[in-house]
């Protein structure tokens, strides 16, 4: 039996014995519970591997070599989603490992240093100010 009719008996099987069915998603509820840091751990090689072109271990050295710490701001401090890749994205090139944080304040700068810049700016100008009542 060809790999294409086996599916199609067990699709036939599962739709047709209500048993089956019941008895399928329990052992796939099962399974999930049970596997779920390697679930976790292969989506996101995955997700590694066809967004950014990094391997885990790659993923890993990039860390490695800017001091496992943000490259922008320094912290060892990821927050819930743990370290997030930086990415061009007009090339795709990756240019290092950030935080949350300083991941999307340059996607929300655009990723115009220019506009950083004026942004540091205007933040240092009000900050003797941070008092004042406006």
């Amino acid at each position: 039996m060809g790999e294409s009719e086996k599916k199609k008996a067990w699709t036939k099987l599962y739709r047709q014995q209500p048993d089956v069915k019941k008895w399928y998603k329990e052992y796939n509820r099962k399974w999930s519970e049970e596997h779920r840091e390697q679930r976790y751990e292969s989506r996101r090689a995955l997700q590694l591997k066809q967004k950014y072109g990094l391997t885990p271990s790659g993923f890993d050295a990039l860390l490695f070599s800017q001091g496992s710490v943000c490259a922008c701001c320094g912290t060892g401090n990821w927050g819930s989603k743990g370290p997030v890749v930086d990415h061009c994205h007009t090339t795709g090139r990756v240019r290092g490992i950030l935080c949350m944080m300083c991941n999307i304040g340059a996607g929300a700068m655009g990723d115009d240093p220019s506009r950083a810049e004026r942004l540091v700016a205007y933040l240092k100008k009000h900050q003797e100010k941070k008092n004042e009542v406006l």
